[in-house]
C-alpha cells in the first residue's frame, strides 16, 4: 500500500512540473492507449517544446516516429484529469482523426469519452464488423461487450451482435460465456416473437449445456424446442429435436422413453415428407427394439430402413443406419454378423469418402472385436480412435473401455488403470450410462489382479448391486461371468446368487441364447461351490453347447477352466488333461497371462494327481487293468501273465476297491479316464 501511494504522488508530482501543453500533450498519449505519431502529436499541440518535455518522462517510450505511454501507467495517469479535460481532449482528438486513419474501436472510445453515445454505437458496430472479418475474436468479443453495455442496440442489432459474440466465445473455447450469451438472446423480443428462431436457440442452448456435462437441462430444453416446432408445424426441425432425445433416452438406457421419442420423430418426419428423418428413426427404433431382446422386428425394420434411405442416395443416413443394423445383430449375440455388417459399412463408407462416418463405424466395431477374441485388431482400432481429435467423448470412452477390459484380462494393471480411469472420466462427463457400468469390470479385474479382493469385490458387487439402474439386457453378460467366477472363488453363495437372479431375468425376458449360456455357466459354478461335481459338469457342458457357437473365446475358455477343476476333483484326470490341453493353447495365443497362470497350476495339479494314482496300483495291477479293457478272462489274464487265477482275483479286488466301482466294466472305463490305460 505505501509503495502504491509513492507511485501515486510521484505521477502528481511529475504532472504537477508539466507545462500546460505538455499535460494536455500526455492526456491525449492516455486516451490513444498506443503509439502516437510526432507528426499528428505536434499538429494537435502547436508547441514543440511540449513534445520535448514528454519524451524526457521516464513513463513514455519514443523511437524516432512515434511516442507512448507505459501501459501500466496509462489508467493511472488518466485517473489524475478532470472529467472536463478528458472530454474536451477527446473532441480534439475526434476532430483531428476523422479523416485519417484511426481504428473503429478507438475512435468509438472516444465519442463515448466524448459523451456521443449514438457516434460510439455506430463506430463500434463498424469495428465489430472489421474484426469479424479477419477473424479476430478476442476483439470482437471486447467491442461486442462495449457497443452491448451502451443500451442503445436495437433488438435487430443485439442479435447480430450477440450472434457475433457467440461465434468468437466458441472459437475462444468459453463455452460458459457462449451459455450466458444465448440465454441473453432468448430475451430479445424479436426473437421471441420469431417461434422458429426461438426453438433454434433453444436447440443450440441444449448442445451447449450437454457439452458442459448439463444432461438434464439439455433433454428439457430439446424437449421444449421439439413442441414448439410441432406447434409452429415445423415438422422437420420437431424431428430432428425427438430423434436426438431418442438417443439420449438409448444412452439412458431408458428404453420405453427412447421408442416413444422415437414414434414421435416417426410422425413427425412422415408429416415433413423427410425421408431422411424417416430413416434414422426407424434405425433408432430397430436398436432399441434389439435391446429389449425382440431381434428379428428390429433387423427387419433396420434392413428396410438402409434400403429407403439407399434408395434416396441418403449417404450419410445409410451410414447411421449400417451401424444401428450391425447393433440388432450384436445384442442377438450374433458377433460374426454384426462384424460382417460394420465390414460392409466400413467398405461404403470409404468408397464413398465419408471419413467421420468410417471413424464411427469403427468405433462400435471395437465392442465386436473384444467380443469374437480379435484383440489385436481391437486394440489397433482403439488406438487410432483415441489419437483422432475428431472422435466424439462417447466414442472415445468406449475406445477406452474395450481397452482397458484386454489389458486387465492380460494382466497388464498399469495400462488397465489409465484407460479404465479415462473411459470413467468421459463416461460420466458424457452421462453414457452403458459404458460408465461396462468399465466396472475392468476396475474389478485390475483390483483382483493387485491381490486387493475387497477393493475387487466393491466394483464386482457394484456391477450387480447398479444394474436395476439401468436394466441393460446384453453387455452386462460379460461382466456378469467374471463376476460368477470372482464369488465362486471367493466362495460368496450370496453374491453369486445375485448373479443368477439378473442372468435369470434376462433370459426371461430376451431368450438371448449367450443369455442361456451365461446362466447355465452360473448355475455351474454354484453347483462346483457345492460339491456337486457331476451337476457343475452337466451345466458347464450346456454352457459350452449355447457359447461355443457364438465364437466368443474368452466366456469358453472360463468354462473350460471350471470343467478342468471339476474333472480333476473326481479324478477324471484324462478328461481334465484333455480340457486343460485345449484351453491353456487358447489363453496362450490370447494372452490371457492371469488365466495362463491358473492353468499352469491345474497342470501340474494334475500330473501330480496321475502319479499319485499310479503310484496307488502297482505295475502289475495296471498290467492286469490293461487285459481287462481287451475283455479277457482271469484265467486268460493268468496265463498271459505268467501268474495264478488266484493271484490275478486279488489284484482286480484290489483295482475295484481303489476305483469305488463293482464291475470289470467300471473299472475299464474309470482307469481309461484317469489316463492308465489305452483302449483298443
Amino acid at each position: 500500500m505505501e509503495m502504491q501511494k509513492d507511485f501515486f504522488s510521484n505521477l502528481e508530482n511529475r504532472l504537477g512540473l508539466l507545462s500546460d501543453d505538455a499535460r494536455k500533450g500526455l492526456l491525449f498519449l492516455c486516451l490513444i492507449e498506443g503509439k502516437m505519431e510526432f507528426i499528428d502529436l505536434s499538429e494537435l499541440l502547436q508547441a514543440p517544446e511540449a513534445i520535448d518535455e514528454l519524451t524526457n518522462l521516464s513513463f513514455t517510450h519514443a523511437d524516432p516516429q512515434s511516442i507512448e505511454v507505459e501501459s501500466d501507467t496509462n489508467k493511472a495517469l488518466l485517473q489524475r484529469y478532470k472529467w472536463s479535460e478528458k472530454v474536451s481532449a477527446s473532441r480534439s482528438l475526434i476532430v483531428y482523426f476523422q479523416n485519417k486513419f484511426l481504428g473503429k474501436e478507438k475512435l468509438g472510445d472516444l465519442w463515448l469519452l466524448a459523451g456521443n453515445k449514438e457516434n460510439a454505437k455506430s463506430e463500434f458496430l463498424s469495428a465489430l464488423n472489421q474484426y469479424k472479418v479477419e477473424q479476430l475474436h478476442s476483439l470482437v468479443i471486447r467491442v461486442g461487450e462495449k457497443v452491448s453495455n451502451l443500451g442503445m442496440l436495437s433488438q435487430t442489432e443485439e442479435i447480430e451482435v450477440y450472434q457475433n459474440m457467440v461465434s468468437s466465445y466458441e472459437c475462444c473455447g468459453e463455452l460458459a460465456q457462449v451459455i450466458v450469451i444465448r440465454e441473453k438472446l432468448l430475451e430479445n423480443l424479436t426473437i421471441k416473437k420469431d417461434v422458429h428462431q426461438y426453438a433454434s436457440v433453444l436447440r443450440a442452448l441444449a448442445i451447449d449445456y450437454s457439452q458442459q456435462g448439463s444432461w438434464h437441462l439439455y433433454k428439457q430444453l430439446r424437449t421444449k424446442a421439439a413442441n414448439i416446432f410441432r406447434k409452429n408445424k415445423d415438422f422437420k426441425e420437431s424431428a430432428v429435436e425427438f430423434m436426438a432425445l431418442a438417443i439420449k433416452a438409448v444412452d439412458d438406457l431408458n428404453l420405453s422413453k427412447g421408442l416413444e421419442y422415437c414414434e414421435e420423430a416417426l410422425v413427425d418426419s412422415q408429416m415433413a415428407g423427410q425421408v431422411e428423418h424417416t430413416c434414422k428413426s426407424m434405425a433408432i427404433k430397430s436398436y432399441i427394439l434389439a435391446m429389449e431382446g425382440n431381434y428379428s422386428s428390429g433387423q427387419t425394420l433396420a434392413q428396410e430402413a438402409l434400403q429407403l434411405a439407399l434408395r434416396n442416395n441418403l449417404l450419410e443416413t445409410a451410414a447411421f443406419v449400417y451401424r444401428k443394423l450391425a447393433g440388432t445383430f450384436e445384442y442377438a449375440s450374433d458377433f460374426e454378423g454384426a462384424k460382417s455388417v460394420f465390414d460392409e459399412a466400413i467398405g461404403f463408407c470409404e468408397t464413398e469418402k465419408m471419413g467421420a462416418q468410417t471413424q464411427m463405424c469403427y468405433s462400435c466395431l471395437s465392442w465386436i472385436l473384444l467380443r469374437l477374441g480379435e484383440w489385436k485388431k481391437a486394440l489397433e482400432v482403439c488406438t487410432s480412435l483415441i489419437r483422432d481429435p475428431s472422435i466424439s467423448n462417447p466414442s472415445k470412452s468406449t475406445a477406452y473401455c474395450v481397452m482397458a477390459i484386454i489389458k486387465s484380462s492380460r494382466g497388464e494393471i498399469r495400462s488397465a488403470e489409465k484407460h479404465a480411469l479415462k473411459g470413467i472420466f468421459l463416461a460420466q462427463k458424457e452421462q453414457f450410462m452403458l459404458m460408465y457400468h461396462l468399465l466396472h469390470l475392468p476396475m474389478a479385474k485390475i483390483y483382483e489382479l493387485k491381490e486387493n479382493p475387497e477393493r475387487a469385490r466393491e466394483w464386482y458387487c457394484r456391477i450387480i448391486d447398479e444394474w436395476p439402474q439401468t436394466g441393460e439386457k446384453h453387455d452386462v453378460l460379460l461382466s456378469l461371468m467374471d463376476a460368477a467366477m470372482f464369488f465362486r472363488e471367493q466362495e460368496d453363495a450370496v453374491s453369486l446368487n445375485k448373479c443368477l437372479k439378473i442372468i435369470s431375468f434376462i433370459c426371461k425376458e430376451t431368450g438371448n441364447t449367450e443369455a442361456l449360456g451365461c446362466m447355465a455357466y452360473g448355475l455351474g459354478l454354484d453347483a462346483l461351490l457345492k460339491g456337486e461335481h457331476l451337476i457343475a459338469i452337466a451345466r458347464l457342458t450346456e454352457a459350452k453347447v449355447y457359447l461355443e457357437p457364438l465364437k466368443i473365446p474368452y466366456q469358453v475358455i472360463l468354462i473350460g477352466y471350471h470343467l478342468v477343476i471339476c474333472y480333476l476333483s473326481l479324478d477324471e484326470i484324462e478328461k481334465g488333461q484333455q480340457t486343460l490341453l485345449t484351453i491353456h493353447s487358447k489363453a496362450k495365443k490370447m494372452g490371457l497371462s492371469p488365466m495362463v497362470t491358473k492353468l499352469s497350476k491345474l497342470v501340474k495339479k494334475s500330473a501330480l494327481q496321475k502319479q499319485s494314482i499310479k503310484d496307488t496300483l502297482t505295475s502289475r495291477q495296471l498290467d492286469v487293468l490293461q487285459l481287462l479293457s481287451s475283455g479277457l478272462s482271469n484265467k486268460e489274464i493268468a496265463e498271459r501273465l505268467f501268474l495264478s487265477p488266484r493271484t490275478v482275483d486279488m489284484h482286480i479286488r484290489f483295482i475295484f476297491e481303489k476305483f469305488y466301482c463293482h464291475t470289470r466294466t467300471e473299472a475299464v472305463k474309470i482307469g481309461s479316464e484317469k489316463g492308465l490305460i489305452e483302449l483298443i
